[in-house]
């Protein structure tokens, strides 16, 4: 038996379609509207979310982990259920999520160690200890919603050269993670299709291999142009080549787009992944395969203080390329809930 299916069988689960959308806690730090939140993505079709832990606002002061009031976790944890979501659970260390410092907090800024490397790994203990078992007991196996987690994130170019991926570091991460009872199966994101730790590749390999994948990229000043290079027809093929004996994963599918500050406007975003861009690269990703898809974004939220990275706006917004207005509300909803085959308009409602 692999070892993919034996996590699988540990948790009860066996290989299916997750229809998944990302969507960020600390970016609507209201508890109470989280249900909501999330009975709307239900109600769209998904049947998981994923979302990130962010150290920064976690451990701000080193050696002072808290996550409690607005950032306690079990309150998610509890509306995921009750809206029968599933959880894909992204802690990092290192996240980017356009946030600060890519999630890492200032303190470490003050130490000489390089990022993401063993060189670091005694700072990220304590908080990788304590999120590690706050998702560990929201797991599946304990009754929760958590059914797959993520070490790291993106762990796939450095800031020059060519990139080489550390073994040991990614390994270490891992352990983090297990010490602190994470029993579900890893899933990793790489971010494009370079095959890094998938099973069988290497130590340090994740359970189920999966990629990112943003075709159209963030040029909304130009939305009628498709970069004829970056158009994926070759994903399935990869898949067999990379990680043929795992479901295939999108953990990030470009559901939008970011807009810089003196940009060209979220309504050119909204023009560049209109609904002809997700019935195509949606459809595509279905053909290729996919049974574990992430939209990323489909909640979006706010960037409260000095929380997002300095290209981005207030609002994380990822426009998508439908707006649903329900009484006051304005919700940006994912055209992905019309682009698979047997979906159309008229099996949704507003909400």
């Amino acid at each position: 038996m692999s070892r993919l299916m034996s996590r699988l069988q540990n948790v009860k689960l066996t290989p299916d379609y997750l229809d998944s959308g990302e969507f960020h806690p600390f970016r609507l730090p209201v508890p109470s509207l989280w249900l909501d939140i999330f009975q709307k993505i239900k109600a769209l079709g998904y049947s998981g979310v994923s979302f990130y832990a962010n150290w920064a606002l976690l451990e701000g002061q080193q050696g002072n982990f808290t996550a409690e009031g607005i950032f306690a976790f079990e309150p998610f944890f509890e509306a995921a259920s009750q809206a029968g979501l599933y959880l894909l659970a992204r802690p990092g260390p290192y996240i980017n999520a356009e946030v600060s410092g890519g999630g890492f907090p200032g303190w470490l800024q003050r130490t000489k160690a390089v990022l993401r490397t063993p060189d670091y790994l005694n700072y990220t203990d304590n908080y990788m200890s304590n999120i590690g078992a706050i998702i560990a007991k929201a797991q599946i196996t304990n009754g929760g919603p958590v059914i797959l987690v993520q070490p790291e994130n993106e762990y796939s170019q450095g800031v020059s050269g060519p990139f080489v991926p550390n073994h040991n570091y990614f390994i270490a991460v891992e352990e983090q993670l297990r010490n602190a009872g994470i029993v579900v199966p890893f899933i990793s994101n790489d971010q494009t299709p370079n095959g890094f730790f998938a099973p069988g590749n290497g130590t340090g390999t994740v359970d189920i291999y999966g990629h990112d994948t943003y075709p159209l990229g963030f040029d909304c000043g130009n939305p009628t142009i498709w970069p004829q290079r970056d158009l994926p027809t070759d994903y399935r093929a990869l898949h067999l080549e990379q990680s043929p004996n795992t479901p295939y994963a999108l953990v990030e599918s470009q559901g939008g787009s970011i807009d810089p500050w003196g940009g060209a406007g979220f309504a050119k975003c909204e023009q560049l992944l209109n609904e002809q861009y997700e019935r195509i690269f949606y459809k595509n990703d279905y053909s290729f395969g996919v049974t574990i898809f992430n939209v990323y974004m489909t909640y979006g939220g706010t960037n409260w203080g000095n929380l997002g990275f300095s290209g981005g706006y207030t609002s994380v917004c990822y426009p998508f390329a439908v707006v649903v207005f329900s009484f006051s509300d304005l919700i940006w909803v994912p055209m992905h809930a019309y682009a698979w085959p047997g979906k159309n308009k008229a099996d949704y409602r507003p909400v």
